[in-house]
C-alpha cells in the first residue's frame, strides 16, 4: 500500500471519528469561565428613595362637615404610592403638601399605583379648621428603610447584591418602585428570638456614612455598588444544579459585627424555573439555634454555601417554624443583578 492510499484511509477513519463524536456530543452546551465572587454574611442597612409618595394611613381631621379624610373618600388606601397630582410628578412630602394646600379646596387628579396597576383618581381636599391648611387626611412617607445581609461582593467592579427578595410595602406587598438608594453599615444592637408564630429579629442602628448606592430593587433582592472593598477570598458561584440536598452551610452576623458559618440542611430542591423561594433551609446548628431560635428577620441575604461554592441566599423564615426558610439559587440573584 503506498503512502497516497494509506493516507486515503487515515483521513476517512478521521472523517468518520469525527462525525461520530460530534454525534455523541450533547447538543447547546456553552462553556463558560468559572464565575467567582466573595461571600458577604455582614449586616447593611439599606434607605430607598421611592418613586412617589407611599399612603401608610388615614389621618381624618376636624373640618366645616366634621371629622374627615378626603383621600379615603375618595377610594385612596394605605399602600397607595402618590405618583402625580394635577398632572405634576410628586416625589417627596414637600412636594404633595404645596400642591394640596395651594389647590384652595379645588378638586384635584391623583395618580397612583397599587401594586403595579395604575389608577387615577379625584380629590378634594378639605380646610383643617385646626391648621388653616387644606389637607388630604393621609399619612404617607417618602423613604424605605430596613436591615438586612450583604449576598456577594463582585471582586471586580465591587458591586454587591444582599436580601434575596425584594424591599415591598408591608401592606401589600407589592414592590416598591426605587428612585435610588443608599447603603449604611450597621451596628447590630439587639437580637430578639424567633418562636413558632412570632418571626424573631435582627435590630441595628444605622451609622452615619453611607457606605454606597442602591440601584436596584428586584423580587430578587437589591444590588448597587460600594465605596470600600472587602478582603475575603472569593469562591466559585454554583449554578442551581450543582445545589444537592443535604449538608450546607449559611454566613451570618448574629453577634458582633464578623459574620460566622453556621450548619444547615438543603431540602425540597425545586428546579421549576421560579425565580425565588427554589428550596428549604432548615438550621441545625445548636449555637445559631440558642441565639436566635433559627432564621429571623434581618438575616434575609445570609449566603449558602456547599461544597465550597456559593449556591445560594436565606430569603424568608417559615413562621410556624422559625428553623425553617426558604432559599433562593444565586444564578437567580445574579440574573437579577445583571
Amino acid at each position: 500500500m503506498n503512502f497516497k492510499t494509506a493516507f486515503s484511509k487515515a483521513a476517512r477513519t478521521l472523517c468518520i471519528f469525527c462525525l461520530l463524536f460530534a454525534f455523541l456530543m450533547p447538543q447547546n452546551v456553552v462553556l463558560a469561565a468559572e464565575e467567582y465572587l466573595i461571600p458577604g454574611g455582614e449586616l447593611f442597612g439599606v434607605e430607598l428613595d421611592i418613586n412617589g409618595v407611599l399612603v401608610t394611613d388615614f389621618a381624618p381631621f376636624s373640618a366645616e362637615q366634621g371629622e374627615v379624610s378626603p383621600a379615603k373618600n375618595a377610594g385612596l388606601a394605605p399602600g397607595d404610592l402618590i405618583c402625580a397630582v394635577e398632572g405634576a410628578n410628586v416625589s417627596d412630602l414637600a412636594e404633595l403638601t404645596s400642591v394640596v394646600h395651594t389647590s384652595q379646596g379645588k378638586p384635584l387628579k391623583v395618580v397612583f399605583l397599587r401594586g403595579a396597576e395604575r389608577h387615577e383618581v379625584q380629590i378634594t381636599p378639605q380646610k383643617s379648621q385646626q391648621t388653616g391648611k387644606f389637607q388630604l387626611g393621609i399619612l404617607v412617607k417618602e423613604k424605605v428603610a430596613g436591615v438586612g445581609t450583604v449576598t456577594f461582593y463582585d471582586p471586580q467592579d465591587f458591586s454587591f447584591g444582599g436580601l434575596g427578595h425584594g424591599v415591598c410595602d408591608a401592606t401589600t406587598e407589592s414592590l416598591l418602585p426605587l428612585e435610588g438608594g443608599t447603603a449604611y453599615d450597621v451596628t447590630l444592637s439587639k437580637v430578639v428570638r424567633g418562636e413558632s408564630g412570632a418571626p424573631g429579629e435582627l435590630s441595628a442602628s444605622f451609622e452615619q456614612t453611607a457606605r454606597g448606592q442602591v440601584s436596584k430593587n428586584t423580587d430578587q433582592g437589591v444590588f448597587g455598588t460600594l465605596q470600600q472593598r472587602v478582603s475575603r477570598t472569593p469562591l466559585p458561584v454554583a449554578v442551581s444544579a450543582e445545589l444537592k440536598e443535604g449538608d450546607a452551610m449559611i454566613l451570618c452576623t448574629v453577634s458582633g459585627s464578623v459574620p460566622q458559618y453556621y450548619d444547615v440542611k438543603i431540602s425540597d430542591v425545586k428546579r421549576d424555573g421560579a425565580k425565588t423561594k427554589n428550596f428549604i433551609v432548615t438550621v441545625v446548628d445548636e449555637a445559631l439555634i440558642a441565639k436566635t431560635g433559627g432564621i429571623v428577620q434581618g438575616m434575609s441575604g445570609s449566603p449558602i454555601i456547599q461544597n465550597g461554592k456559593l449556591v445560594g441566599a436565606v430569603t424568608h423564615v417559615l413562621v410556624r417554624n422559625p428553623t425553617r426558610g426558604y432559599g433562593i439559587f444565586i444564578e437567580n440573584m445574579l440574573s437579577a443583578a445583571a
